[in-house]
């Protein structure tokens, strides 16, 4: 009886091997497959053009242009796609003062996609000696381009001061109406001041309420502009609650 079961441990212990050899030369043949494939996409991938890159689509509203941004992000047909950086390509284009947000697509075999947000201008404003806009949030954006201007008021002043810009984004957002009227707007002991389009007078807003004061300008521009002599008007005063006060010309007595 011993006999026999050595001779079944041999049995076992051959077959046992046998299945590992067999396990081994697959395992083998398949890392083989694998590195042959990787070698040859690798060089594939190394000698085609089809990932190059061929179309630039840009998708912009208005203050730059396509070939502006494309220059910006400094990328360049030819290049690899599967390579580019899109966090750097990002950086690069978003470092503009113009650009508020960019997104980015590559659409494979051979092209990109920049989805470019541009920063709103709200108003005008000189420095040194240079016309530049001025952004919604008070911020600088860059110097105007006479191809790009828009009828937008002007900040009278070397500041940005807050109250002019949460002034103009109020009148933006609650009349467009009276936002397209104004021309001129500055600060001075009494607060704001601005300046209409279509008339000399002047306009004192004051330092608050700037919601119901455009209400009232609007009624007021609308209902009464057709019936009153701007020229002989010296300021139109809102700082009194619910009413339009009208100043005005003083004549000047002969002696």
């Amino acid at each position: 009886m011993a006999k026999r079961r050595t001779k079944k441990k041999k049995k076992g212990n051959f077959r046992s091997g046998l299945i590992k050899i067999v396990r081994v030369g697959l395992l083998l043949s398949c890392v083989g497959i694998l590195l042959f494939a990787y070698i040859s996409v690798r060089n594939w991938y190394q000698e085609t053009d089809m990932f190059n890159l061929a179309k630039i689509i840009v998708k912009n509203e208005y203050m730059l242009t396509k070939g502006e941004i494309i220059a910006l992000s400094q990328v360049q047909r030819g290049m690899n796609v599967l390579e580019l950086n899109r966090k750097e390509i990002r950086e690069k284009i978003i470092a503009s003062p113009y650009i508020a947000e960019v997104e980015i697509e590559v659409v494979l075999p051979a092209t990109l996609i920049l989805k470019v947000k541009e920063e709103k201008p709200l108003a005008f404003i000189l420095k040194k000696g240079k016309l530049k806009f001025v952004g919604e949030r008070g911020q600088l954006i860059g110097v105007i381009n006479p191809q790009k201007s828009y009828n937008l008021p002007v900040l009278n002043g070397s500041k940005i001061i807050k109250e002019q810009i949460d002034f103009l984004n109020q009148a933006k957002k609650l009349s467009p109406f009276v936002a397209h009227q104004i021309s001129e707007i500055r600060e001075d002991k009494q607060g704001i001041v601005i300046s209409l389009v279509q008339n000399s007078a002047e306009i004192i807003i004051g330092r608050e309420r700037f919601a119901e004061k455009i209400v009232i300008l609007e009624n007021f521009l609308q209902e009464e502009s057709e019936n009153i002599c701007f020229s002989k008007i010296d300021y139109i005063d809102l700082r009194f609650e619910k009413q339009v006060v009208l100043k005005e010309i003083e004549k000047i007595k002969k002696s």
